[in-house]
């Protein structure tokens, strides 16, 4: 094995090692996030999201879908223009906060 086959060698291992480790950082800080939702009773509902990776993730919008006739309750939607305590309307009912 002379000189140039050796190096050649050496810096295919070194492009190797670095493309591996760039992929195990990758996977560490790819945002993994986990929404949790739990239902106290039938007005009280609590979505939580949790973010298990190492990076800040910005939420875009938080809200609720009904599988049954698919409504939609956003939250990020109703925020701004929102000027009471009450949460937006849904089928005529109104929650509180």
């Amino acid at each position: 094995m002379n000189s140039t086959q050796w190096l050649s060698s050496a810096a295919f291992c070194v492009s190797m090692t670095a493309l591996l480790s760039n992929l195990g950082v990758l996977w560490l800080k790819w945002p993994r996030i986990v929404v949790e939702v739990s239902i106290r009773d039938v007005q009280n509902v609590v979505l939580t999201v949790v973010n298990n990776g190492s990076e800040a993730v910005t939420i875009k919008s938080v809200g609720l879908t009904s599988t049954a006739d698919g409504n939609r309750l956003d939250y990020l939607d109703m925020w701004h223009t929102c000027q009471t305590a009450a949460l937006p309307r849904a089928h005529g009912r109104s929650g509180r906060w």
